[in-house]
């Protein structure tokens, strides 16, 4: 005995509803969004204006899943009137990797084996940047926090005082300067030791 507030498109079979103010409560007789899926109740409040077309609520763990077949992709993608796929983020299932789409292009990557691939695709480093522009490949901040000393720290992986923790390599991939984890130090032209090497001395007066 109620009012319709939906119909059913006799050609297509889609469920219509007749204003865009209207909204869809699964679980929820009040929804604070267009589609609110609702599984217990969170007290969390009523969600931004920009931030409520879909609602998921849980008073436990909350979840969404995609699924695809091994050979396909699970993609979320970010567009407007321009370009509907501007940005997004997939998940390779035939590779098992994750990409980050920027202005319609692969910015991002993280490989199968957990490796940070910024700029490009190839993971032979846990953490690997490729910059074929003008700007720095990394630039680290510490800003005037009090007691920020320490910019950037390096552990070595064992004892064996041959590996070396820093390296700076040249266009062909020759390295030109190197630390060792001993604390010797090597360049393309010297060697230096520990730090009574005379090398690295300046102004030596006999004693």
């Amino acid at each position: 005995g109620g009012t319709t507030l939906h119909r059913v498109h006799e050609d297509t079979g889609n469920l219509i509803l007749p204003t865009e103010d209207c909204k869809v409560g699964i679980g929820e007789e009040a929804p604070l969004g267009h589609l609110h899926v609702k599984k217990g109740e969170s007290n969390c409040g009523t969600p931004a204006g920009d931030r409520d077309l879909i609602v998921l609520e849980s008073n436990g763990t909350c979840g969404m899943s995609f699924f695809a077949n091994t050979a396909s992709t699970c993609n979320i993608s970010f567009g407007d009137q321009d370009d509907i796929d501007i940005g997004g983020i997939s998940y390779h299932n035939n590779g098992n990797y994750l990409r980050w789409i920027v202005n319609a292009a692969e910015r991002m990557r993280i490989a199968s084996g957990g490796q940070l691939c910024v700029g490009g695709t190839t993971a032979n480093a846990k953490v690997y940047i490729t910059n074929a522009g003008s700007e720095s490949g990394l630039y680290v901040d510490m800003g005037s926090a009090a007691g920020s000393e320490v910019v950037l720290i390096l552990k070595a992986p064992s004892d064996t005082s041959t590996v070396g923790t820093l390296q700076q390599l040249d266009h062909a991939a020759n390295i030109v300067f190197r630390t060792m984890q001993n604390g010797n130090v090597q360049s393309a032209n010297n060697s230096y030791g520990s730090i009574s090497d005379r090398k690295i001395k300046k102004d030596i007066v006999d004693a």
